[in-house]
């Protein structure tokens, strides 16, 4: 008992770290880090994922929060990105605002998946679990629900005339179908399905976005419209968001199988923050301190350029 309040107090040390931040002269305002909607809609389906999970075979808390605190905060970065698409197609004024609100969600992943760390470490026990499998199936049940839930409620916030239908394209799920087929025929039954399932929608999420890339770069090189630039985002978030949605799927359903191949979730976390961190920063990186200074220098020199209009009319009108 002593040991289990110990390791509790340990993760908890990890959230309560980053309000240290209000010390600082610089990044002391705390608010600009808090999004009560976003945390909900990841912490509501990762704790009913823990408590059922160990009802279906015992897992700890840690091991949940391990495996899904970055791809449900990734699920939830994403439906914030393709929501910020349509943003711009209307205005581009919100587009600070939105993708720093967007950028909580994963960091909320970031501090959940810490508060796991120890369960990369801990001993399995050799010992045979019975997995009460109708646990599982109310995980994934959940985790649809929650999903699907998280775009309602957003785009009820939001009213820009996006539907459900705008955060998927038929397309990804004829690739994903198709990539995940090609990786169980050539496995071979050498791995289980679920390593297999897994590493295939991360390879698809991967090659779709550079897919979306190549025609982005091409569109700047001609005479790009809105839809140009914008597709081609909404095309990467949608398989981003369709890849880390198949993984959470794949991890769970994998719990209710009789086998010791499990997918690594330390390396599939460091690999879906990569290539998220790609593709959420190329597509909604915030000025550089160049082109801020920049944009100063060029605001100075036109404001030079009207005082000297003015003294010239100045003098004409005398």
């Amino acid at each position: 008992m002593k040991s289990k309040l110990v390791m509790f107090f340990a993760a908890m040390l990890i959230p309560f770290s980053l309000l240290s931040m209000a010390l600082s002269e610089n990044l002391n305002d705390l608010e600009a880090y808090l999004d009560q909607t976003g945390l909900l809609m990841i912490l509501a389906p990762l704790l009913g994922c823990a408590y059922f999970l160990n009802k279906a075979n015992g897992q700890h808390w840690q091991e949940t929060f391990l495996a899904l605190g970055v791809p449900l905060s990734l699920i939830c970065a994403y439906q914030g990105a393709m929501l910020l698409t349509f943003y711009l197609n209307q205005t581009d004024n919100s587009i600070g605002a939105n993708s720093s609100v967007m950028l909580l969600a994963v960091l909320y992943g970031g501090v959940i998946g810490a508060m796991g760390y120890p369960a990369l470490h801990r001993k399995q026990s050799s010992k045979k679990k019975h997995v009460n499998k109708r646990f599982i199936v109310i995980s994934l049940f959940l985790v649809l629900f929650a999903t699907y839930l998280s775009m309602r409620t957003i785009l009820e916030l939001n009213p820009i005339g996006m539907r459900v239908f705008d955060f998927f394209d038929i397309s990804l799920f004829l690739i994903f179908g198709l990539l995940i087929s090609s990786f169980l025929l050539m496995n071979r039954k050498e791995r289980h399905w679920s390593v297999v399932v897994s590493d295939a929608a991360l390879y698809g999420s991967i090659i779709t976005t550079v897919l979306a890339l190549i025609y982005w770069f091409r569109a700047i090189g001609a005479d790009p419209d809105s839809s140009m630039i914008l597709n081609p985002i909404l095309y990467a978030s949608q398989s981003m968001y369709l890849g880390s949605i198949i993984y959470v799927i794949t991890y769970i359903a994998s719990l209710g199988a009789d086998t010791d191949d499990r997918i690594d979730v330390g390396k599939m976390n460091w690999h879906l923050i990569e290539a998220n961190a790609f593709v959420l920063f190329l597509a909604f990186a915030p000025p550089s301190i160049g082109e801020f200074t920049s944009s100063l220098n060029g605001n100075s020199v036109q404001e030079e350029i009207i005082e000297g209009l003015t003294r010239r009319l100045e003098i004409l009108e005398r």
